[in-house]
């Protein structure tokens, strides 16, 4: 982690059922790179929840999904989950993500879209709590 973080760099996953974006922590909370796990296309046969355990937000959680904020996981590791997409949408959380880098800012948007969304029409929405920006 302390490696990606130097080197100005996002930690990019895929398919692993559940659609994140969380912050690491390496010695304390908000210190590590940001990580934006994409959904999965199809995701109707293997769903995975961010369901904390005691239910309750995590400390500095935003007001748009409820659990979010700082957590330890499951391997003790400190966490800031900003976004999560559960599959109790209609695409059951399945989808596809966007990483938009700005060099010339330093950021990076993050873009989740539900599977079938149409991202040219005015209308379309991405899943709760994206698009998501971050400074690098």
């Amino acid at each position: 982690l302390s490696l990606i973080q130097q080197a100005g760099a996002v930690h990019i996953a895929g398919d692993q059922h559940l659609p994140t974006i969380i912050q690491h922590g390496i010695e304390q909370y908000d210190d590590g790179p940001w990580a934006f796990v994409v959904p999965a296309i199809v995701n109707n046969y293997y769903s995975r929840w961010w369901w904390p355990e005691d239910e309750m937000p995590g400390e500095n959680a935003n007001e748009i999904l409820p659990w979010t904020g700082r957590y330890l996981d499951g391997f003790n590791n400190k966490i800031t989950m900003h976004a999560y997409a559960n599959p109790d949408t209609q695409s059951n959380g399945a989808g596809f993500g966007f990483i938009r880098f700005h060099i010339e800012k330093n950021e990076v948007t993050f873009e989740c879209w539900p599977r079938g969304e149409d991202v040219k029409a005015p209308q379309a929405k991405q899943f709760t709590g994206w698009p998501f920006t971050v400074k690098l």
